[in-house]
């Protein structure tokens, strides 16, 4: 049988339960390596987490030169409200 890609929603609900269960602050690095240990490709990693940006799933925030992102449990539930 040939394998299925994951969906773009499959991708991000994996991402974001890698996040919260990591339960910290990541930058784009930490980010493309949960995503390859969640099985998305590398490729698109960048574009998933943008469309977590783009639905509110997720947060950044630029420090300096870096762009950090997070989510918490807590924030999780006031975006759903």
């Amino acid at each position: 049988a040939k394998k299925r890609g994951l969906s773009a929603d499959e991708k991000k609900q994996k991402m974001r339960d890698a996040m919260l269960a990591g339960k910290s602050v990541y930058n784009m690095k930490e980010l493309e390596k949960i995503g390859k240990e969640q099985g998305i490709s590398g490729m698109v990693i960048k574009d998933v987490v943008q469309e977590m940006l783009d639905d509110d799933m997720i947060i950044q925030e630029k420090v300096g030169s870096n762009s950090l992102f997070w989510i918490f449990p807590s924030q999780s539930y006031v975006l759903k409200k």
